[in-house]
């Protein structure tokens, strides 16, 4: 096997280093500018959970388990929000949040009477679980830590319950549907 050991590299033309290795092998661009990754936080939901949601109403907060914290290293780096959020229900909203307010360039303009959301989790049936995958681009706007999570809205004309990670009404006899899954959010830091 052959191995090069090197801390930098550059090209012969340049005037400064185009990668350089630190000492516990990771890689930097220094000369490199927008677009490349420098961190990611994600968090995975395994357990189920539940909320009755009345008319038009939001959830007071983020779904247990599934938002995340990062801190941006320069306030005009990109968040790239990435949730596959797996449940049962029907009539619901999406809606992506950002220190517990909803990410305004993350949701439908308004429109006479229409209700606003990112997307609609429309299942077809309560009784049976679907993932569904939504992704954003924010602007970090800071350099505090930030928290984003997903959040459910009641878009149906009576109150409902959504089910994360189960089907509906925690039913055991019918194996055919009665599954339990997992539900993700991840936060990608990207540099400007």
């Amino acid at each position: 096997m052959s191995r090069i050991i090197v801390d930098a590299i550059r090209n012969s033309s340049a005037s400064s280093d185009g990668i350089t290795l630190s000492s516990d092998g990771k890689v930097a661009f220094p000369n490199g500018g927008g677009g490349k990754l420098l961190q990611v936080v994600t968090a995975t939901k395994t357990n189920t959970f539940s909320e009755t949601l009345a008319v038009n109403a939001v959830s007071s907060n983020d779904i247990t388990g599934l938002s995340v914290s990062i801190t941006p290293s320069n306030s005009s780096n990109k968040i790239l929000l990435l949730c596959t959020l797996t449940m049962s229900s029907y009539d619901n909203g999406f809606l992506f949040y950002k220190d517990g307010s909803v990410i305004s360039g993350a949701i439908g303009d308004a429109d006479g009477s229409r209700q606003r959301v990112f997307a609609e989790q429309y299942l077809g049936s309560g009784y049976t679980m679907f993932g569904n995958t939504y992704h954003y681009v924010d602007t970090a706007g800071g350099t505090s830590s930030i928290t984003y999570g997903p959040r459910v809205k009641n878009t149906h004309n009576t109150s409902r319950t959504y089910d994360v990670n189960k089907s509906q009404q925690g039913r055991t006899s019918f194996l055919g549907a009665d599954l339990t899954g997992a539900s993700t959010f991840t936060a990608i830091e990207i540099s400007a």
